[in-house]
């Protein structure tokens, strides 16, 4: 009528309550366990550990998720301050090209066009100079920060 399975259940649900309903008693007292209480320790204490080890396992499953979790969180934050970034350093070239073109067709011989006009002109073409440089400078410190960013993603893909 009833299977070796569903005996072997059962004894060990009895074995598992003995060993509460006397650990419970025992636990009062300040003495070791002795006779029925030692010999339901040796029995049960096996399966204790095995449902501990279990249970124990199920919780660093879970970590591990919750873990995983905040690092794709993490990584798709990266993506778009990387986005940003790699945005931000093409502007910034495109204005550096474009300030170097200007810059270069300012730089000449002005003499026939007046003194006047011709320092001024020399003034723009300086200060034109200086907005390039200025652009080398920014763009060298976007890459920099560009190569960190690769560098921190690298080990998240």
């Amino acid at each position: 009528m009833f299977s070796k399975r569903m005996i072997l259940v059962a004894l060990v649900i009895v074995l598992v309550a003995v060993n509460i309903i006397l650990l419970t008693i025992t636990g009062k007292h300040t003495q070791a366990p002795s006779g029925l209480g030692r010999g339901a320790l040796v029995i049960v204490s096996p399966f204790q550990k095995q449902f501990t080890a279990f249970f124990d396992s199920v919780k660093d499953t879970w970590n591990q998720y919750f873990f995983l979790v905040s690092k794709a969180k993490e990584n798709q934050r990266l993506k778009k301050a990387l986005g940003q970034s790699l945005e931000q350093l093409n502007r910034y070239s495109e204005t550096e090209i474009a300030d170097a073109e200007k810059a270069s067709e300012m730089v000449g011989d002005y003499s026939e066009v007046g003194g006047e006009l011709s320092s001024e002109l020399q003034e723009s073409g300086q200060e034109f100079q200086e907005i390039a440089e200025e652009s080398d400078q920014v763009n060298d410190e976007l890459q920099s920060e560009y190569d960190q960013l690769a560098a921190s993603l690298e080990g998240v893909f």
